[in-house]
């Protein structure tokens, strides 16, 4: 992205043809959000937008949205960098990313005005145009073309809560840190672990709610195999959006692109489904003159996966924050079958009680990869209703009954995103300190392992010119969808069920 908000520069973008010419200017606006094709209502979902009020010497810029799971990956969440690991993260985690920056110059003021301003999606090269009321107004940017989108006068959605924020993950500092473990480190061995002990897919930090998916960030998810796992497997590598799963298209005749999904949703998300069902080799497309049809490539198999257990990993018990309330929630509402604490910390009898009884509790041990079942998971009642929290606030608290059928759907929704994400979602850093072996923990699993922190790092946080321990170099080539794709039921880039043969349409 462009400098930092408020930032002077010469301002140029290509693809914007006014923008182009080259201009002093600043930067008033950035947003980043992602696009869910599951979001039915083709919603936006923020990862950070920050605005700067008037001029570069008026006011800092100000947080005005931000998603808990991805401000803590900008070293000044208000002048917001993306790194190519976190615009990786980013577009590994949606199906569509955008970027909108606001960008203001006296050279584009109409006659009269002091300023002029777009808001430009440089990945999309376009641009909309917008003015000062008067030439003593402070500039301002037109809204975007989606009318959820803030203003860069500030008119944006409400903010949405986030119930378990106090519980998340701090930035680790550059200076040299302890050797013991991070809890970022401990969940990828954590995971390195179950893969070789368990079949089935594994991944992490997934969205756990129902109506309300990124109030609850699961750590870790395993899914159990099921008979159709094959079957599954064999259309494609990558998630499968949910309304094409519900939709009325099969893999018998064609339909028009339309019929194909479900009533409902937008043309806009209806057309971004279809065309993210085409590419990832789900629906097939042919055209009839100027018409556009659809088809399955094979029938979904609903029984490919079994029971979904979650993992809330906490490696340290005398830094819990809101742990108690989450595991409580995730009983509360019992949209997997069973919740387990990871910790690597002594549990006590006392702790044991202040967690739910139906809660299980592992201590694992990374540095000698074992792991130690302290109390075995309860199953939880995923075929009845549950109750999921929306909302919290200190005089009030919003709440939703979940019932069964809304939980099969988002159980299935959960399991096509472990599938489609796995639990590798990091690039080895390019410094002489980091290597992929790390341990006996690692021996099928090329973890991050930095000599200089003497532990497994977060790449996109602990690694860089920052570090005092960095040393660049080309990055270890390691092939992580390989490794994926050797260790566990995920397969990469199957042969796909497209057909291409004529007289299928015959068939319902």
């Amino acid at each position: 992205m462009l400098r930092g908000v408020g930032a002077a520069t010469a301002v140029g973008l290509a693809g914007c043809s006014v923008l182009d010419r080259g201009v002093e200017g600043y930067v008033q606006l950035k947003s980043i959000f992602g696009i869910d094709a599951d979001n039915e209502d083709g919603s936006d979902e923020y990862v950070v937008s920050v605005r700067l009020a008037g001029s570069p010497d008026s006011e800092p810029p100000e947080l005005t949205q931000h998603d808990d799971r991805w401000v803590e990956r900008f070293d000044d969440p208000r002048r917001p960098v993306v790194s190519d690991a976190l615009h990786a993260d980013l577009e590994r985690e949606y199906d569509d990313l955008q970027y909108l920056v606001g960008v203001c110059s006296p050279a584009w003021a109409d006659d009269g005005e002091s300023i002029g301003c777009y808001n430009v999606r440089p990945r999309a090269r376009t641009s909309t145009r917008s003015r000062s009321t008067s030439a003593s107004a402070r500039p301002r940017t037109a809204p975007p073309s989606r009318s959820t989108r803030p203003t860069a006068s500030g008119r944006s959605s409400p903010p949405r809560t986030r119930p378990d924020a106090a519980a998340s993950k701090t930035l680790l500092p550059a200076q040299r840190l302890d050797a013991s473990v991070s809890e970022y480190g401990f969940e990828l061995s954590l995971c390195a672990h179950l893969e070789r002990e368990r079949d089935g897919v594994l991944a992490r930090q997934l969205g756990g709610g129902v109506h309300a998916p990124g109030n609850r960030v699961l750590d870790v998810v395993h899914v159990e195999p099921g008979p159709g796992l094959d079957e599954r497997a064999a259309i494609t590598e990558r998630r499968i959006p949910d309304p094409a799963i519900r939709g009325p298209a099969g893999p018998g005749r064609a339909r028009p692109w339309r019929d194909a999904l479900p009533d409902g949703l937008r043309d806009e998300n209806a057309r971004r489904i279809a065309d993210a069902c085409v590419d990832r080799g789900f629906f097939e497309r042919e055209r009839r003159g100027s018409r556009e049809y659809l088809r399955q490539t094979a029938r979904y198999p609903d029984d490919w996966f079994g029971r979904v257990l979650a993992v809330e990993n906490k490696p340290d018990l005398g830094t819990p924050g809101a742990l108690e309330r989450q595991l409580r929630l995730d009983v509360s509402l019992a949209l997997v079958d069973e919740v387990v604490l990871a910790t690597e910390s002594h549990v006590t009898g006392a702790h044991l009680n202040r967690i739910p009884s139906e809660v299980g509790v592992w201590r694992y041990h990374p540095e000698s990869d074992a792991l130690e079942v302290v109390r075995e998971p309860e199953p939880l009642a995923v075929e009845d209703s549950g109750v999921e929290l929306l909302d919290e606030q200190p005089a009030r608290t919003d709440v939703a009954v979940v019932d069964a059928d809304e939980k099969r759907g988002a159980r299935r929704r959960l399991a096509e995103r472990a599938y489609g994400k796995g639990w590798r979602t990091y690039d080895l850093p390019g410094c002489e300190r980091v290597t992929p072996d790390a341990s006996a923990v690692a021996d099928h699993a090329a973890l991050p392992y930095c000599a200089y922190h003497d532990r497994v790092v977060d790449p996109a946080r602990d690694c860089g010119v920052d570090c005092p321990g960095h040393r660049p170099t080309d990055a270890p080539d390691v092939d992580l969808a390989a490794e994926r794709d050797a260790h566990g039921a995920w397969v990469r880039d199957p042969d796909g069920r497209r057909t291409r043969q004529s007289g299928l349409d015959a068939f319902e």
